[in-house]
Formats: C-alpha cells, structure tokens, sequence
C-alpha cells in the first residue's frame, strides 16, 4: 500500500514526454546523482558534460519505449525505477532510491510492488537487472530477491529471475 503523502507517476501512463521532460528529468537526474554518490563516493566523477550526455540518452530512452515509475513524497523524488521490454523478457533498466529512503523498508517495496502490478499479466517470461560492479549493496539485494547471476561484464552484472517467481512476493497486492 501506497502511503498517503507517496504520489506514483507512471510515464508514459500518466504523463506525457514534455511533461515528463520539464517536471521530472532534472529531479530525476539529482536523485541520480545523490544516489551514486552515497554508493560510489571514491570512484564518480560528475560532470557538465555527463549531464548533458544523461539528457540525450534519456530522450533516446523515452522514445523507445522506456517507462518511468516514479515515486514522490511532497514533490520530493523518493527513488524510481525504470523498464522496458523485449520479446518476452522484462528488463528492470534503473532502479534508483535517494539516500534518505534507502532502508526506510518503503520507498523500494512500493517501487517494486508498483513495477509488479505493471507487468503481472503482461506475458513476460523472464526479468533482468543489470547492477554496477562496484554497487555491492543492489547486487546483494538482487540475489536476496531470488535473482541468479546470468551474464558477467566488464562494468557490470546481468540477473534473471523467472518472472513467475518474483511476483510471488507481491502475490497479495493485486
């Protein structure tokens, strides 16, 4: 259950590019930014141009068809998870909490339980997230999930789980 202060912003459900654009990619970008901060202190290295670069891609992004599920407490970003599709695969693309909501035992598991409702009878088979090498903590998280290792990279790991088994957790939130 939602709290009552969370506002959920489904893109591109409930609001559309431009909105999205001029409401919510520069506070997306900050909660980005504070996020990886908290989790890669000695080795991110923010920059102008890495902002500029992150705007392009996540204008590439929207027009492919990537969805937002944005999660918002008194129009301050709490965390947000992004996603997309390809055959029968659902790919969780980001999956970003601000610091002050990363053990709060809320903010994620009303993420996840909202990205849950989206896909339960979507069709999808499988469910893949990518996680940094260096974010220890969403790599353990993962695996405590129930994902399995499925691909390692240079710069990253990439996890599966059966769809069908993770949403078991959330079989009670119909």
């Amino acid at each position: 259950m939602i709290g009552r202060r969370m506002k959920v912003i489904k893109y591109p459900e409930t609001i559309d590019k431009k909105t999205f654009l001029d409401e919510y990619s520069a506070r997306l970008l900050e909660c980005l930014k504070i996020s990886m901060e908290s989790s890669f202190p000695q080795t991110l290295t923010l920059t102008p141009e890495a902002d500029d670069s992150w705007y392009k891609y996540l204008n590439i992004n929207l027009d492919k068809g990537v969805r937002y599920r944005i999660l918002e407490d008194d129009a301050r970003i709490r965390g947000y998870l992004v996603w997309f599709y390809n055959d029968d695969e659902v790919q969780i693309y980001d999956l970003i909490i601000h610091p002050y909501h990363q053990c709060d035992g809320s903010t994620l598991r009303n993420l996840l339980l909202i990205f849950a409702k989206d896909i339960r009878y979507s069709g999808f088979s499988k469910l893949i997230a990518y996680s940094n090498s260096k974010n220890d903590r969403m790599n353990r998280l993962l695996i405590k999930r129930g994902f399995t290792v499925r691909q390692v990279r240079s710069r990253g790991t990439e996890y599966y789980i059966d769809l069908k088994q993770f949403l078991i957790k959330f079989k009670d939130n119909k």
